[in-house]
């Protein structure tokens, strides 16, 4: 049987693996892009979306059916301000999800793609670290019920 406890355990986890996943990529980005690196960049990116998917699926799993209900949520500020900094998160990652590709995919062809935006992605890398941190902070504010409207 699944557990608040061990759904909340997953959730944490893939908090987890989104940090360590851009905190790679901000390192990654450092470094002159080769056809490896272009490679290596994509996996961790796409294992960046999966998780950041399945940590909202798993968090509004946690909403409806295992934690204080949606009521609690729902009726919470930073509970809002959490979904709304996940989505602000989630529209910067794009650009740098397809240029990654479109780096990767250029070297699979045999082309040398233009990596002079690499220093502009790391920003956006940054801006995403920040995110999830603000992110942690509201979920440590809701759970104690910081913020409720009434």
């Amino acid at each position: 049987m699944i557990t608040p406890a061990l759904m909340a355990s997953l959730h944490h986890l893939l908090f987890f693996i989104i940090i360590a996943s851009l905190v790679a990529e901000l390192i990654l980005l450092a470094r002159p892009i080769d056809a490896a690196l272009a490679k290596r960049l994509a996996r961790i990116d796409m294992h960046y979306g999966i998780s950041a998917m399945a940590v909202l699926a798993v968090g509004f799993m946690r909403v409806f059916m295992y934690e204080k209900g949606e009521a609690f949520y729902f009726g919470n500020a930073f509970f809002h301000l959490k979904i709304g900094i996940f989505a602000v998160v989630g529209i910067a990652s794009i650009y740098p999800t397809v240029l990654l590709m479109r780096w990767y995919r250029a070297f699979r062809s045999g082309q040398t793609p233009d990596t002079r935006r690499a220093p502009l992605l790391r920003k956006l890398v940054i801006v995403e670290l920040v995110g999830v941190g603000l992110m942690l902070v509201c979920a440590a504010l809701m759970a104690r019920g910081v913020g409720m409207f009434r």
